[in-house]
């Protein structure tokens, strides 16, 4: 396909345009068009007067009066950014007119197009409504299309694959902002901040910790009650023995970490507590934490206490406190949907009494990050911050509540079905279904970790492309690794419903 240059009349800017889209135009289609005298003749009835006999009339005005005098670009000029961009889109509607010798410099140019975060305002005409600052991204998709015969020394330096890549970069940033501008601030209606606060918080610099602390979670906590049920339940051990060992390498971890993130809150100079917690130093997943300890331990002791044993509630153990989490949090999410403004009636980790309701997820991030994750007070400080600058960030924690709710709830409900319905009473019945007790739950908590992680770092982009959109400052990703503080909630939820050894042990 063969590409020409071509230049807009009156305003002097070029653009590519395929062969096929163009036709000659002839003293016929002049005449027709300047028989039709519009009211107020405009530069295109003035154009076909030129075209008809160019030798008489004067040249066009000049392209920075004609297009200041349509389109206010008052608004961009002095604008660093934008006036870059455009002499960025001034260069390359020229590059490939010129010898091969000049394109080392347009490769220079690439390169800076590849590494320059650029804004939705200067990308995009339907956004910045001034086409002068916004056609960038029109100029690259035409250099995409040339053949490789149109460009001096594509194969040395990429011009084409390099022109796909950043126009397949920016179709994604356009997408995103077209569907923000659409729809966020009509189902958001929030104000948007000037500056996007940083959570100053990584998962990927502790990556290593976090392979060592889930390595041990499952051993401990999913692999070793069944090994250890099927390893002696079929030898000359008693079954009561059995479970009184199963229960003891169970609950062990657990008290491990009751005591470990209780010194770690209640000692002298804490860098951990809530903000505000002075007199009451304990988190909300602190004082939920110990109250389903001492329930299950109850139910644990119960189960193990009978002769024979009661298998399958023992093996509920996990799926009650899927039970009894999975329904705080649909509650919650259900009170923000219909009372939004419901006011605390007690202090929940670091907010007060009084202060208007957040996702129970908010409180579980807070406190797991700043516990067990080494985040500290400094962590819940700017978890607050971010709540409340991002309407996105609100929405994402407010439909997980539901999610994880939702999903508790029903693999609770489906665990207990094949505890009892196969196993039964029956002590003949139970090794056929005990596995399914301990194990089912941390698939469903692994198989959520993963769809909240991709959901999470899909809001965070619209979070970004929102501030791009509105001229905010975004942070850094050294600043903020928010999918890894964001996607920490997945991580909480092994911690808080299977009652794993202390993160804060291995945690740097």
């Amino acid at each position: 396909m063969v590409f020409h240059c071509v230049r807009l009349f009156p305003s002097g800017e070029y653009f590519w345009k395929a062969a096929k889209d163009l036709s000659r135009l002839d003293a016929n289609a002049i005449q027709s068009f300047l028989a039709d005298v519009p009211t107020q003749p405009g530069a295109l009835h003035k154009g076909y007067a030129i075209a008809k006999d160019p030798g008489e009339d004067p040249w066009p005005v000049p392209v920075a009066n004609t297009v200041t005098s349509r389109h206010d670009t008052k608004a961009l000029d002095g604008d660093g950014e934008a006036e870059r961009v455009r002499d960025w889109r001034h260069k390359l509607q020229k590059a490939f007119l010129n010898r091969a010798l000049e394109m080392p410099a347009f490769d220079e140019l690439f390169t800076t197009l590849e590494h320059y975060n650029i804004t939705i305002s200067c990308l995009h005409a339907e956004v910045t409504l001034i086409p002068q600052y916004s056609k960038v991204g029109k100029v690259m998709r035409h250099i995409a299309a040339l053949s490789e015969d149109q460009v001096p020394r594509n194969a040395e330096f990429n011009f084409i694959a390099r022109a796909h890549a950043l126009v397949d970069k920016w179709h994604q940033l356009l997408a995103a902002a077209a569907m923000l501008n659409a729809s966020t601030r009509s189902t958001l209606n929030e104000p948007i901040p000037s500056e996007l606060p940083a959570l100053a918080y990584s998962l990927r610099a502790r990556k290593h910790a976090i392979i060592i602390t889930w390595s041990v979670i499952l051993f401990m906590a999913a692999l070793l009650p069944v090994i250890l049920f099927y390893a002696l339940w079929y030898t000359s051990v008693a079954h009561s023995t059995t479970m009184q060992i199963a229960a003891a390498v169970t609950g062990g971890p657990s008290a491990v970490q009751w005591l470990t993130r209780t010194w770690a809150l209640c000692k002298t100079g804490s860098t951990c507590r809530p903000i505000g917690g002075e007199w009451l130093r304990l988190d909300t997943y602190h004082i939920e934490f110990t109250l389903t300890f001492i329930a299950i331990a109850a139910l644990i002791s119960a189960s193990v206490s009978r002769d024979p044993p009661l298998i399958p509630l023992f093996a509920m153990a996990p799926s009650i406190l899927l039970f009894s989490v999975g329904l705080q949090l649909l509650t919650a999410a259900l009170l923000l949907a219909f009372f939004p403004a419901l006011p605390l009636p007690i202090r929940l980790s670091s907010l007060p009494k009084g202060t208007p309701l957040r996702p129970a997820t908010y409180l579980i991030v807070e406190d797991v990050v700043a516990v067990d994750g080494g985040g500290g007070t400094a962590f819940r400080r700017a978890w607050d911050a971010r709540y409340r600058a991002s309407p996105h960030m609100r929405r994402l924690l407010h439909r997980m509540d539901a999610f994880w709710g939702a999903g508790a709830l029903l693999c609770a409900g489906a665990v207990a079905g094949v505890l009892w319905g196969v196993g039964g009473g029956a002590e003949r019945l139970v090794d056929r279904v005990y596995w399914v007790g301990w194990s089912m739950p941390f698939v469903w908590a692994g198989a959520w970790a993963v769809l909240t992680m991709r959901y999470a770092k899909t809001c965070l982009r619209e979070e970004r492309a929102t501030c791009l959109l509105h001229g905010q400052r975004v942070c850094s990703r050294a600043q903020d690794e928010g999918d890894g503080a964001v996607c920490v909630v997945a991580v909480s939820w092994r911690d808080h419903f299977e009652n794993s050894p202390p993160l804060s042990g291995v945690l740097p």
